[in-house]
């Protein structure tokens, strides 16, 4: 008989993108405007689930939360646009990927360094 492993996390690799030219979009402002769109969509519960940042890297970001709350944070991050207040223009965070498997998100090859590092880490929970 065999056994059914419960998925624990849902890996996200996501985009952000202002409505003028932004350069930089940095680690506070990420996590900020992420923060916004979760108590935006399901108030104080949302700002409660379990995420983690595994990579920020300007525009980009893998994130990693538990699964049972994998749709709350979908919903928040698609019905979202922010004010101006962080950056001056709003801030849209796309969902570029989705994967139960860390090792399952496709980066480029410039980024295959530090990705393969992170899952490395990963693996080694």
């Amino acid at each position: 008989m065999g056994s059914t492993k419960y998925k624990e996390w849902q890996y996200f690799l996501l985009s952000i993108r202002a409505e003028s030219d932004v350069d930089h979009i940095d680690e506070v402002t990420w996590k900020q405007a992420v923060s916004n769109a979760l108590r935006k969509s399901h108030g104080l519960f949302g700002e409660q689930i379990e995420l983690y940042w595994l990579k920020i890297d300007n525009k980009r970001a893998i994130i990693k939360c538990g699964f049972a709350d994998k749709d709350i944070l979908k919903t928040a991050l698609a019905t979202y646009i922010s004010s101006t207040e962080l950056v001056g223009s709003p801030l849209v965070i796309t969902m570029e990927q989705e994967a139960s498997q860390l090792n399952n998100l496709f980066l480029p090859e410039d980024d295959k360094l530090w990705f393969n590092k992170i899952v490395e880490i990963e693996n080694g929970d």
